[in-house]
């Protein structure tokens, strides 16, 4: 959920805030802010602080924890930080052991691989590889164990 305050905005998440709900807020941050921008927060469930649970009428905290995902929810972050631990590019060995933040996209790990391993992994260029039919593109990435 993106609360837009107008001087701050706060992407809130039940769970483990996905990398793709990060760059829709940042998206939304850049096209309305961009002249002159805000801060960007990102909360869990039960870590809301008391900033964000003013904005509501009445606040009725959660009780239950649903740990059946293995979600520690965690304190509250900059967007832009936590954006940019869960795109930047890690070595190929790191990536292979999906040593990775939480959130990550595993469906797509070549993501993760800066161009040179990227060349050097499936040999060839990144647009050369998106352009193949997925088939092939997931056969590959078994292959080379980014699956």
């Amino acid at each position: 959920m993106i609360i837009d305050q107008e001087t701050q905005l706060w992407l809130w998440s039940e769970t483990t805030i996905t990398t793709f709900a990060l760059k829709v807020a940042n998206l939304y941050l850049q096209k309305k802010y961009s002249s002159s921008p805000i801060p960007a927060t990102v909360i869990n469930r039960i870590k809301e602080p008391e900033t964000f649970k003013a904005l509501f009428p009445t606040w009725v905290p959660f009780e239950e924890v649903d740990n059946s995902e293995d979600f520690i929810p965690g304190d509250p972050q900059d967007l832009n930080i936590l954006l940019e631990e869960r795109t930047k590019f890690r070595s190929i060995d790191e990536v292979r052991a999906r040593n990775l933040p939480k959130g990550c996209d595993l469906k797509s790990l070549e993501q993760y691989l800066n161009d040179e391993d990227f060349r050097k992994v499936f040999k060839m260029e990144r647009k050369e590889f998106y352009k193949l039919p997925r088939w092939k593109q997931i056969s590959l990435k078994k292959e080379m164990n980014l699956f």
